[in-house]
């Protein structure tokens, strides 16, 4: 049984990580409602048993104008493009891999700052596989990371999407 398989076995831990993300989805929810970004977050959903696990894979976190769009959380401190670790994490090679569509883009908010930045998953060419070590989860696995220049601000983000929704006419 691979190491990523064995942690998702694991209920009380995945769901304890689960829970984790969507407080943090919803903290980027609110902050695009407040820039006057149309956003809709799914119902939350969990798995009954491991059985269930194929089934989630390509549940996105949040729409925001309509677009599909992942929230990561980071324990590391960042408050922008200029100090954020890089490479940066957007997410695991197997869950990116099992994605049939992926999502437009990743949003990484640092839990210390709540400061967020953004890779949007067109740049996915340009990503490249790191092996780490999860601690928490108590595996090593391996992650899509990115390097500048595909790193944006939040706000380059938010000012596309409020031209989106003015060019559709719902702004």
């Amino acid at each position: 049984m691979s190491e990523q398989v064995a942690w998702m076995q694991n209920e009380e831990l995945f769901k304890q990580q689960l829970l984790i993300g969507v407080e943090w989805q919803y903290r980027v929810a609110e902050y695009l409602l407040r820039q006057n970004i149309t956003v809709y977050v799914p119902k939350a959903t969990f798995r009954k048993d491991t059985s269930e696990i194929g089934q989630y894979a390509d549940q996105v976190d949040l729409y925001a104008a309509g677009l599909p769009i992942e929230v990561k959380s980071s324990k590391r401190t960042f408050t922008g493009t200029h100090d954020v670790f890089k490479p940066l994490i957007v997410c695991s090679k197997s869950s990116f891999d099992q994605l049939k569509k992926p999502p437009y883009a990743f949003i990484t908010i640092s839990r210390e700052t709540q400061a967020m930045v953004v890779v949007r998953s067109h740049s996915y060419p340009n990503w490249v596989v790191r092996r780490f070590e999860d601690k928490k989860r108590g595996i090593t696995d391996h992650f899509y990371v990115v390097n500048d220049p595909y790193i944006y601000s939040i706000d380059r983000l938010v000012d596309y999407l409020q031209r989106k929704m003015e060019w559709s006419g719902v702004a």
